[in-house]
């Protein structure tokens, strides 16, 4: 292939000389064809033109649109030589405006190395001193003009042809040898006459390393045709026999794959030791044509026969993300785009896959097909309100369905949530303050006081009963406090249990006197400081609907220092359906849990009796501590609640129930449905909770729990505190309240029972509000509908 120099037609002079040489001593050995390449080659008047102009910051640098001309053409010219024929060998020969032309196609021919047996750069402009090349002229190391054109497209000339290509440059060329002109040699110069003069003999001695390369040991004979057979979507194993050698080595297996439905062949290169490849990501039920070639080198064997495959059909292309048409509180109805390519099997469907939100622990993954109608929509139903979903549609045709097309992400419409409405429903609130007695005065040995709840915060006036964070601080002797309705008689029974100096705190479901008022009963023989944090209470009348509650004035159901103690790792369970007005096939029950007399530290369980015991604590103790605990457990099927002393020795256990949840499957919003106690949070598995840090986990749609519960109960647990302090329970997403859910001093294992709020996401935040990590342990026992 040559390519002429500045005004020149054909060959030209130059080049014809290197194609006369080469033709002459590689024909015997080769069939040699001498091509050369058709592009304006603009005269050096042009370039003087466009220096002038350039003065003027006007050129348009018409000399260099032709090195751009001819640069494509060289391209386009050689990619349709590469298929023609794909065992052809090339020599470049470029003179002056050629070689520019050759060099700025450098980095596009280095992918075709090994099929050039070498390149002639006569007088090439954009010589380098750098470069290493072998100079068959009398020049010495130096740069061409093109280092003084500031409109020169710099490029860098191949490595990969490095070796393969020669320079012919004389001295003082003002083209090839710039850099080194003095004056004198410029004058000397004559403008070109330097450029112009290249002998016949100083360019034929520059052919000899191309024809060196050109006949020398042949590479291996034309291979056998290959075979192929299909191995599953879009995949075929291509088969041939090995190569016979000629004198020179197989490197390299070529495959090259052409068909009609592709747009470039594709090239598949494999080791000399190999006589099998396997070919993947073909069109589906496109024909191939397969040959294959011994590579020896940057030569190879001629091409096999070619093998002609249909490939299968395949699964369609996948498409991009689908777009939202409209919504419902189930259902997404969407629509998309066709896919680029059907697989070669005509589409049948759209199967559309809608999965929560990856941040929904357990979500289900729905899934359904849209047959083919015409209007690339559909719609996918069974789906939970207010939820977000990742939402796929894949092409489907008679092979399959497309994998892992885009996704997008929508969510459902909300549900309209109507307000608890039955008696002994719960109104679940963010925790507020209702009575600090730090700020007004403490409350008396063997003392009472009284706080408002109702017509309070938005509480109503007639409130039938409440559910509050009670917290003691500040005992000046051991005791402990009663909650109860105001105006009614005081019962027998706790629900704080206290030493002297300790802060202790109980979660408490209690009725409202008919002043709205909840009494407190200090029973001790020092003062103490009482902080109530109200976090829902329930609606007044008589509770009728399942779920609903009914409170009563605490009962002591259970005291096993009246009998016997509870043993070690043993249970101990008594009667609450059908006791004292509970009725007998009651659903669940609340009630205050005091152990006492402890012979080893442990933890009580409680569950409904006759299920299997949870892996949950409802009371953490020490040996000899008197701690209390508020739990809410479902009732077994015989009435009764089942304790389990978790400990190396007996303990005493006391149950004052405080109210109970009608039996039925609860419907309502604000209606209660209690689970066997499941552990959603131990930050033992994972990370302490920091100082003044947050933690929160997941409630909704978790272990049953529907996904838009309004409120849960669950006993939270503290341990491993690094410093004193307390925990705030509230719903995610809110405002964290002034108010304590659990306190706690170093080093203490501390319980408590919590009625929450549950956040728009499903979550429960807690917050460690000490100068210390904590570890946190959530085992939630029932929840409230929304």
């Amino acid at each position: 292939m040559g390519v002429a120099g500045s005004g020149q037609s054909g060959f030209g002079r130059e080049v014809q000389i290197a194609v006369d040489e080469l033709s002459l001593n590689i024909s015997s050995k080769k069939t040699v064809r001498s091509m050369a390449l058709n592009y304006p080659a603009a005269s050096i008047d042009v370039l003087k033109d466009d220096l002038a102009i350039a003065l003027l910051l006007q050129s348009p640098w018409n000399y260099f649109a032709s090195v751009g001309d001819g640069t494509v053409s060289l391209i386009n010219h050689l990619s349709d030589e590469a298929l023609r024929c794909p065992d052809e060998k090339w020599v470049l020969v470029g003179y002056s405006q050629g070689a520019l032309v050759i060099n700025q196609t450098s980095s596009f021919l280095s992918s075709w190395a090994w099929r050039i047996s070498g390149v002639i750069m006569i007088a090439d402009p954009a010589r380098t001193a750098t470069s290493g090349r072998p100079n068959y002229g009398n020049a010495q190391p130096g740069n061409g003009i093109t280092v003084a054109l500031p409109a020169y497209p710099a490029a860098h000339y191949s490595s990969a042809l490095s070796g393969l290509t020669v320079d012919v440059c004389n001295e003082v060329d003002v083209v090839c040898d710039f850099s080194n002109l003095s004056l004198a040699g410029v004058l000397y110069n004559k403008g070109t006459e330097v450029h112009s003069g290249y002998t016949t003999s100083t360019i034929q001695l520059a052919t000899a390393p191309a024809t060196a390369r050109a006949i020398q040991a042949q590479p291996a004979a034309q291979m056998f045709q290959p075979q192929a057979v299909s191995t599953g979507y879009g995949k075929i194993l291509v088969s041939w026999s090995p190569a016979r050698e000629r004198g020179l080595s197989v490197t390299a297996y070529r495959l090259i794959l052409t068909s009609t439905d592709v747009q470039f062949p594709r090239v598949v290169d494999q080791p000399a030791n190999a006589t099998s490849a396997t070919i993947s990501d073909l069109r589906g039920g496109s024909t191939y044509s397969i040959t294959i070639s011994a590579m020896s080198g940057y030569q190879s064997s001629l091409a096999s026969p070619p093998f002609v495959i249909k490939v299968p059909p395949t699964p369609p292309e996948i498409i991009y993300a689908p777009t939202l048409k409209s919504r419902t509180t189930t259902s997404l109805t969407l629509s998309w785009g066709a896919p680029s390519f059907d697989g070669g099997s005509p589409l049948t469907g759209y199967r559309i896959t809608a999965e929560e939100s990856p941040t929904t622990v357990g979500g289900k993954v729905m899934s359904t097909v849209v047959p083919i109608d015409g209007t690339r929509s559909g719609t996918i139903g069974g789906l939970k309100p207010g939820t977000f979903y990742h939402v796929v549609v894949d092409p489907c045709n008679a092979v399959g369905c497309a994998e892992n097309s885009e996704p997008n992400a929508f969510m459902t419409e909300p549900k309209v949530f109507q307000p608890p409405k039955d008696a002994g429903s719960l109104i679940a609130v963010s925790p507020s303050r209702l009575l600090d007695t730090r700020a007004s005065a403490a409350v008396g040995a063997d003392s009472t006081v009284s706080f408002q709840v109702g017509g309070v915060n938005g509480v109503p006036a007639d409130v039938s009963a409440v559910v509050f964070n009670l917290t003691v601080t500040e005992a000046k002797s051991f005791g402990f406090v009663t909650a109860y309705a105001s105006g009614t008689a005081r019962p027998n029974a706790s629900n704080v249990n206290f030493a002297e100096g300790q802060t202790v705190p109980n979660s408490v479901t209690v009725p409202v006197g008919a002043d709205g008022k909840v009494t407190l009963f200090n029973r001790s023989s020092g003062s103490v400081q009482l902080i109530a944090d109200v976090s829902g209470y329930y609606l007044p009348g008589t509770p009728t609907a399942p779920g609903t509650f009914q409170g009563i004035g605490p009962s002591r159901l259970l005291d096993t220092r009246a009998s016997a103690a509870v043993g070690a790792d043993s249970t101990v369970s008594f009667q609450v359906g059908g006791v004292n007005g509970v009725p007998a096939d009651v659903s669940a029950v609340v009630f205050n849990l005091t152990v006492t007399e402890a012979k080893s530290f442990g933890f009580v369980t409680a569950y409904a009796s006759g299920t299997a015991r949870p892996n949950a604590s409802n009371v953490n103790f020490a040996e000899g501590q008197t701690v209390p605990n508020s739990v809410t457990v479902p009732v077994g099927a015989d009435g009764k609640v089942t304790l389990f002393n978790r400990s190396s020795g007996s303990v005493q256990l006391i149950a004052d129930v405080s109210g109970y949840y009608l039996p039925g499957t609860p419907t309502a919003p604000g209606t209660f449905q209690g689970i066997g106690p499941s552990r959603l949070l131990d930050t033992r598995a994972s990370a302490a909770v920091g100082a003044d840090s947050t933690v929160s986990f997941l409630v909704g749609g978790v272990n049953g729990v529907p996904a838009d519960v309004s409120a849960v109960v669950f006993n939270l647990t503290v341990t491993e505190a690094k410093s004193f302090g307390f925990v705030t329970a509230y719903a995610s997403g809110t405002a964290r309240p002034n108010a304590s859910n659990v306190n706690f001093a170093e080093g203490q294992t501390v319980p408590n029972s919590v009625t929450v709020p549950v956040g728009a996401d499903g979550k429960v935040t807690l917050f460690n509000r000490s100068s210390g990590s904590v570890q946190l342990i959530a085992d939630v026992s029932g929840y409230y509908l929304r």
